[in-house]
């Protein structure tokens, strides 16, 4: 594993890769079971990718004959700060409880997926099926809500978290949600086949307990299990499974995600399932953590948040619910709720206009720049929060028209921190925004990532800017370069001049609108009489 990560920390540094798909499955021969000694990777397979088996016993009296010991994770892949043995034991991940630090880095540097195949077909079928969802990309029109019992003696039940997504509104008004409750008598196996050939739903959330080989009723038999893929002939579905072990890729044969995901014809494009048992609270705290908070916290982060992708949403709600909602991250069953769920899919699927990420290349002293996106966030300290401490100012140089024409002010940021060690921000430079321009000095040469939207999802006009006659500090929108007068349409007519500002050399020179805009720079223009530049859509 240390090879695989070490090639990913590579092009994550050098490339600024953010997506990882890991194509190939893990060897059950290196499965530790119900051993406590780390297993040893053999690397004997062609197809095999192997995980990361993560130092993880229980906290309580358990027999050791039922103790797994080890979580598989594809969060080593995903985390990749230090080298999760801080200790150098060969015990990965291990809580402060068994090593000096807690050694797994929560915080996620890319998003991270498995396609777990052995052959060529397999790999083939998989990603043709992504292909093919990706190219229709369906509007989310609908959604089942599938919830068993979890427990008899303190009442426990699935539909709990479930209608908590609907009465809350996580869910919002225009998906039309399917629901099959256990206690309702509607859901089984065979309602589950009919709903998902039925309606082809995008997305399904489950709650119940599980195993490998399947999703169970309570003191009943499966409403799925592998040999459901057989009947499935539907478009491609994102399945959050809130379960014990359905999504154990590393098992001796196929888990249910990965029967799921390897049919060529339907079932899911993306399955978020557990690895090892996943831990609830009993009754009425069922929602107040473990898996059925974490539940919760992925849907509202692919509802609310933005996030509609399966990589985003799955780690920042596993950050979220350590950093803000963990009773004690060193309580070896929160870990293993983190550390279990993993996907199995590709983390960059698109279920709706989905955030994107620019990059924006910064070099020491001062840069001329923009944004290439509609920012997430227009608050000057969540567009500049992935440089923290590597900037010390930004202007802004912003125009307002009145009565008497046009103004120009300048407006500013500085950033320094206090005695205490902490970012401060001040100024009246408040926002950030897409299609102006920003002068910000560099403390070193970094790298800004910036997350917004080409355009903006729902009910919103695209943008437009206007220019004033005169000088403009003027940003480029576009995650891809295009010709200036492109980019500038009709507007380009009553341009005098452009002038570029050159990072490395700390020069100005006068930019021809026959040539390429960069994503990131920005330029100051001269507009003849006052004009709109309407951006073209991305490509």
């Amino acid at each position: 594993p240390e090879q695989v990560r070490n090639c990913i920390i590579h092009y994550y540094k050098e490339e600024h890769v953010r997506w990882v798909l890991l194509v190939g499955d893990a060897d059950y021969d290196e499965n530790p079971g119900d051993s406590n000694t780390p297993p040893t990777y053999s690397y004997d397979k062609e197809w095999e990718i192997p995980t990361r088996y993560v130092w993880n016993p229980r906290d309580f009296d358990w027999d050791d004959e039922y103790d797994t010991f080890f979580t598989p994770t594809d969060y080593y892949y995903a985390g990749l700060d230090g080298d999760w043995d801080d200790d150098g034991d060969g015990y990965f991940g291990e809580s402060a409880w068994w090593s000096t630090v807690d050694e797994a880095d929560w915080t996620p540097d890319v998003w991270v997926g498995r396609l777990p195949a052995r052959t060529e077909t397999e790999v083939t079928n998989m990603v043709n099926k992504i292909i093919k969802f990706e190219q229709t990309h369906p509007v989310i029109r609908d959604m089942l809500l599938l919830g068993a019992q979890l427990d008899y003696w303190g009442p426990t039940y699935g539909s709990t978290c479930k209608e908590h997504l609907v009465k809350r509104r996580v869910i919002p008004t225009y998906v039309t949600t399917h629901k099959y409750y256990q206690e309702g008598g509607s859901l089984s196996w065979t309602s589950v086949v009919d709903a998902i050939n039925a309606y082809d739903p995008t997305l399904v959330s489950s709650a119940s307990h599980g195993s490998e080989t399947g999703l169970w009723l309570y003191g009943d038999g499966t409403f799925v299990d592998t040999s459901t893929p057989d009947l499935l002939t539907n478009t491609g579905i994102l399945w959050y499974a809130q379960a014990c072990s359905s999504g154990a890729f590393d098992w001796r044969s196929d888990c249910l995600g990965e029967a799921m995901e390897k049919d060529p014809d339907g079932s899911t494009v993306n399955y978020i399932g557990a690895t090892r048992e996943a831990w609830y609270y009993i009754g009425e705290w069922y929602l107040s953590g473990l898996c059925g908070l974490l539940d919760v916290l992925f849907w509202e982060q692919f509802f609310r948040h933005g996030d509609m992708q399966p990589g985003p949403c799955l780690y920042l709600s596993k950050l979220t619910y350590v950093t803000t909602y963990a009773g004690d991250i060193n309580w070896e069953i929160e870990r293993q709720n983190i550390l279990a769920y993993n996907l199995i899919g590709d983390p960059e699927t698109p279920y709706g206009p989905v955030l994107v990420e620019a990059v924006i290349h910064l070099y020491p002293g001062w840069n001329l720049i923009s944004l290439p996106v509609i920012p997430k966030s227009t608050k000057i300290e969540d567009v500049l929060e992935p440089i923290e401490g590597k900037w010390s100012e930004i202007w802004s140089y912003q125009i307002t028209k009145g009565r008497r024409g046009a103004k120009g002010t300048w407006l500013w940021a500085s950033g320094s921190y206090d005695k205490r060690g902490r970012w401060h921000i001040k100024g009246k430079l408040k926002t950030m925004e897409d299609g102006k321009g920003y002068w910000i000095y560099a403390l070193e040469e970094t790298y800004l990532v910036v997350r917004g939207y080409d355009l903006l999802p729902g009910p919103a006009v695209p943008p437009s800017y206007p220019v004033y006659e005169g000088w403009n500090l003027v940003g480029f929108k576009s995650r891809y370069e295009m010709l200036g007068e492109d980019y500038l349409g009709p507007a380009s007519y009553s341009v005098v001049h452009v002038i570029r500002y050159d990072p490395t050399t700390r020069m100005f020179r006068e930019v021809d609108l026959g040539s390429n805009f960069v994503p990131g720079e920005a330029y100051w223009m001269y507009f003849y009489y006052d004009d709109v530049i309407a951006p073209p859509a991305p490509p």
